[in-house]
């Protein structure tokens, strides 16, 4: 009965291991469906970059589309996923459930930012100074919700001297790194949502700048402590 038990399970993990690269695959992909489903009706000259305004300040022909989506959503996933392949030390083996989450969280993110694009494109750029903050947002909500356990490794997470010389301070500063990273991802969403565009893509810069900065100087002072 402990084999059947054992051998169930190892086939109920092959299960959702596959569920899991299906729905990050479908996702690195979207964007090119959406560019496929509204590609004859871009026009020929389409908006590539933006300002911080949302105001284009760059067009080029409607294909060139392919290859941005392919810098933003394909070379991403592409990265995350093979990282443990290159890793010295397989650090990220320990960290399986973390890094299949972290990987989702990417490629949601990423292929979101390829929607934003391709109806940039559409729209010559309003739709970015609307859903940017707030796509930004929610990256860092979510990223920092997985920071918080995550395993000492030389790829993923708060990377100072001093978080990978010591395991301790490692925790306790992803710890207090996480919980900033969650709120400052929050504090973006609702910037986006009650303040006008160009204060809310200002706030996107800045309060992840910060959040990110803090636990930085955190773990110079834990390893002091140390």
């Amino acid at each position: 009965m402990g084999a059947a038990k054992f051998l169930q399970q190892i086939i109920n993990d092959m299960k959702k291991t596959t569920l899991h690269e299906v729905i990050i695959a479908a996702a690195a992909l979207l964007p090119f469906g959406y560019l496929a489903w509204v590609w004859n009706t871009l026009p020929q000259q389409v908006a590539v970059h933006f300002d911080i305004n949302g105001n284009p300040d760059r067009y080029s022909g409607k294909t060139e589309l392919l290859f941005i989506l392919s810098l933003v959503c394909l070379l991403p996933w592409a990265l995350v996923k093979f990282l443990p392949n290159i890793d010295p030390r397989n650090k990220l083996q320990e960290n399986p459930g973390a890094l299949r989450n972290i990987r989702l969280v990417v490629t949601l993110f990423t292929s979101a930012i390829g929607c934003v694009v391709v109806q940039a494109a559409l729209d010559g750029g309003k739709s970015i100074e609307v859903l940017l903050p707030i796509l930004v947002g929610g990256f860092f909500a979510a990223l920092g919700n997985y920071l918080i356990n995550i395993k000492p490794n030389y790829f993923i997470g708060i990377r100072t001297p001093w978080t990978l010389e010591n395991e301790t301070v490692w925790r306790k500063t992803h710890r207090i790194g996480g919980k900033l990273m969650f709120w400052a991802g929050c504090a973006v969403v609702v910037a986006a949502v009650l303040f006008p565009p160009k204060i809310a893509m200002w706030c996107m810069i800045s309060i992840p700048i910060v959040a990110s900065l803090v636990p930085v100087v955190l773990s110079y002072k834990y390893y002091q402590e140390k």
